[in-house]
């Protein structure tokens, strides 16, 4: 079982203990559902992400690698950045190249706009590869099914996983990703600063077996809260999709 902590990768032994009432599940061939273009609110400030988080390993063992892809609208001007982490269990963590703002030139909300680092191919519903030549790394995707979605006064935030290879450098990574798409009108964190935004955020991501998912997270932030509750999660077990009540969290 590996486990990846949003933004940090934890290097010891965890024991992770999970009560929960798992509710009504639905079937993994339920597909994410795309934003069109006529969903983009009008709102001429406005702020959507797209975080993939990949766990997975071959013979010489784990890689974790995670790319978060935030783009904005503040009036006239648009925005894109590309946050991203590589963290192999023999060498530790990776610098990569790409790591940055960039320039947004195509206005691009709805699809992840390319950068001189990354370039992006499908989409969620039909499967994705996402690749970075200059860091010698390829990403290739399944198509994406919906594990959870929530919306408020026009924010949307939905959850997927699905299957995924990483190539990176000489090397095949089979294992499983989680995707979060996230949009909110009226914000944007790449021109406006938000102090209480990340409040007490902690996300956890958990690979189980070849084919599971358990995703958790916990916050206090009174913007967040609204779309995403305080303690939400959900799993991806033989391929059903449950949701958690009654959730205790040991670690």
């Amino acid at each position: 079982m590996m486990l990846l902590r949003k933004g940090w990768i934890l290097d010891a032994v965890l024991w992770l203990v999970l009560i929960f009432c798992v509710l009504p599940a639905q079937a993994e061939s339920g597909s994410v559902a795309n934003t069109s273009l006529d969903d983009i609110p009008a709102s001429l400030l406005l702020y959507v992400s797209d975080y993939v988080s990949f766990v997975g390993q071959d013979s010489q063992g784990n890689v974790t690698f995670a790319i978060d892809n935030s783009r904005g609208r503040d009036g006239e001007a648009y925005q894109a950045q590309h946050f991203l982490v590589l963290h192999d269990e023999k060498t530790g963590w990776v610098r990569l190249d790409g790591n940055s703002r960039y320039e947004n030139a195509g206005k691009e909300l709805k699809t992840i706009p390319d950068s001189p680092s990354f370039h992006f191919q499908g989409s969620p519903k039909t499967g994705m590869i996402i690749v970075g030549e200059s860091n010698r790394l390829t990403l290739t995707i399944d198509p994406i099914p919906l594990r959870t979605s929530r919306q408020d006064h026009g924010a949307v935030m939905w959850m997927g996983s699905a299957p995924a290879a990483l190539t990176w450098r000489d090397r095949v990574f089979s294992g499983r990703v989680v995707y979060e798409h996230l949009l909110m009108p009226d914000f944007n964190r790449l021109t406006r600063t938000y102090w209480d935004l990340w409040s007490g955020y902690q996300g956890f991501y958990l690979k189980v077996g070849t084919d599971g998912d358990v995703y958790v997270h916990w916050q206090q932030s009174e913007r967040l809260v609204p779309l995403m509750g305080v303690v939400d999660g959900w799993t991806a077990l033989s391929g059903v999709t449950g949701s958690m009540k009654d959730l205790n969290i040991e670690v």
